[in-house]
């Protein structure tokens, strides 16, 4: 309410609100009450319809109440413009009031505002993962809302909007697994703030702009991931356990036999002597080195000078292997251990030692074009014993913990250390009928794998978990061996296996390799040797392993050796 002195007042002000100020042209409306008091000691007589409105921008203005007809003495009426621009820029008019007042017969003064054009601002909330709702906060009123995504996606414009600086704050959603990755507006002049979760808008009159704020529900993506690569490791680390029959050797007093090299191609392995064995294939390296092996292979080679010293009842060996593997949907890497040890014939029938074990794994998720890299290491005792004539029990435990690096979606990195346990145990048994050679095993390994909590880059807690996998393996072998009296010796066998893993229902994504490693599966491998007087071998096997699981794989083998000297 306003009251207006003197009459003709030409000057619009704000402080007598006669100037309206902005008012977007869009749909804004800005209404002024004015008071006429009459200080008279007569009736003061407008009329019917006394206010009226006249100049440039006239129809920018209304009257939406008008004054009483007339106003006794000391009393006081009133009338109500709005104004309601139809186009940018300084609008005017004058207001004119009819009365019969001897000298101010109209009472008339100037009224004016701007127009301004609409501005709006759209918020835009993306979110990778699943859907949820975002509050946001700001000092402007109309940008106090929330959204709910669907399919990833929400968004809300708010128009008509004053132009000037306006903030606004998405809600903390780490707490709940998600974290905020980018705040962006696409004007030059609008800024985002992460840290703050605030976008900040410079907004011109007439001016849109959209600000995108983007989340992530990292805590379940990364948690799974973690799963998936433990689990494929375990897995690996179970399959990927030194040869026991070294160990059986030293037990049964056999000599060592020389090592081979040798490169598969096509199925096709040529071998030659070496100290140490080996096998590369496009897939896969293997090698197994011992110092008794090495040592029998030199002495049977004295003349090339090379003397490995006799180190009596013990013995000094590494097994390792490097793999490529895919789960054939989104995951696959590489994984190489290394296993070395000492061990100690103590008796005839016990042998002891302790070995350390130093594995490594590169996982890719194309899923989320993320990734997982690890070293981890494990150490402790382990023994051979010798039950009687037939059977054998091989038992081992060790401990350990790894470093691991993990991009869940290719865009930032943290770590997470883990700590980890593992034990097997094995009974084998030997029994020779004439030629006939059955050798059955059974073998029960167990890894637990706990995962230490941590934050991550976008401050989002990761939470602890624990992977624990194992499995029961029984495998019985038959092989026979043809003596001729010419000295070739033809020796076939066949081996089958049944495995089952087990651990961990439900911690690993459908279709990973970690996944697709439990559950019960067979193995059927079989082959022919034949080795002529002169010393050189033939050797022709053919396997097919993961029967009945998703893991599948069959091949053959044909390998072929020749004595150099």
């Amino acid at each position: 309410t306003a009251r207006i002195s003197p009459n003709g007042d030409g000057s619009p002000d704000a402080a007598d609100h006669t100037d309206f100020g902005a008012s977007d042209v869009g749909g804004g409306t800005v209404s002024r009450t004015f008071t006429i008091a009459n200080s008279g000691t007569d009736t003061l007589t407008l009329g019917s319809n006394a206010a009226s409105l006249s100049g440039a921008h006239a129809a920018d203005f209304a009257i939406t109440a008008q004054p009483a007809a007339s106003v006794a003495s000391g009393g006081t009426t009133s009338v109500t413009v709005q104004f309601d621009p139809s186009s940018t820029g300084t609008r005017a008019a004058t207001l004119s009031i009819a009365n019969d007042d001897a000298d101010e017969a109209p009472f008339d003064f100037a009224l004016s505002g701007d127009g301004v054009a609409s501005a709006e601002i759209t918020i835009v909330q993306n979110i990778t993962g699943t859907d949820t709702t975002v509050g946001f906060t700001s000092p402007t009123g109309p940008l106090n809302f929330s959204l709910s995504t669907v399919s990833g996606t929400a968004q809300r414009t708010v128009a008509s909007l004053p132009p000037g600086t306006h903030a606004i704050a998405a809600q903390d959603m780490t707490a709940a697994g998600y974290g905020l990755v980018s705040v962006s507006c696409d004007d030059g002049n609008s800024t985002g703030d992460i840290e703050i979760r605030t976008a900040t808008v410079m907004l011109a009159a007439g001016e849109s702009v959209i600000c995108r704020f983007e989340l992530i529900e990292t805590r379940s993506v990364t948690s799974q991931m973690i799963a998936d690569y433990l689990g494929a490791r375990n897995a690996m680390i179970l399959n990927n356990q030194p040869d026991v029959g070294r160990r059986l050797d030293r037990l049964s007093g056999g000599t060592p036999g020389d090592g081979s090299a040798g490169l598969e191609m096509f199925g096709l392995s040529p071998w030659f002597p070496s100290p140490l064995s080996m096998r590369m294939s496009d897939q896969r390296f293997a090698y197994s080195a011992s110092a008794r092996e090495m040592r029998s292979f030199f002495d049977k080679r004295s003349d090339q000078g090379i003397n490995i010293p006799d180190i009596g009842k013990w013995d000094i060996w590494s097994q390792g292997s490097f793999a490529l593997f895919s789960d054939n949907t989104s995951q696959n890497g590489n994984f190489g251990i290394v296993h070395a040890g000492i061990d100690y014939l103590a008796t005839p029938n016990a042998l002891i030692g302790v070995k350390l074990e130093v594995d490594w794994m590169d996982q890719y998720f194309a899923a989320t074009s993320g990734m997982v890299s690890g070293v981890g290491w494990m150490v402790g005792p382990y023994g051979t014993f010798r039950l009687d004539d037939n059977f054998y029990i091989d038992l081992g435990a060790s401990w350990g913990r790894s470093r691991n690096t993990i991009s869940p979606f290719g865009t930032y990195t943290d770590h997470f250390d883990t700590t980890r346990w593992m034990a097997y145990g094995a009974l084998i048994g030997e029994f020779k009928i004439d030629s006939l050679t059955v050798s059955p095993k059974l073998a029960v390994e167990y890894i637990s794998e706990y995962q230490h909590a941590y934050t991550d880059s976008l401050s989002v807690a990761i939470p602890a978990q624990t992977i624990a996998q194992g499995r029961v393996d029984f495998t019985p072998r038959l092989a026979y061996a043809f003596d001729f009296e010419d000295g070739n010796v033809v020796s076939p066998w066949v081996e089958a296996g049944l495995v089952f893993a087990f651990g961990d229902d439900g911690a690993f994504s459908a279709g990973s390799y970690a996944a697709n490693s439990r559950g019960l599966s067979g193995n059927l491998k079989a082959g022919l040797g034949w080795r002529v007087p002169s010393g050189a071998q033939l050797d022709l096997s053919a396997q097919y392993d993961g029967i009945g699981s998703t893991n599948d794989s069959y091949g053959w083998r044909v390998g072929f050796s020749v004595p150099l000297n």
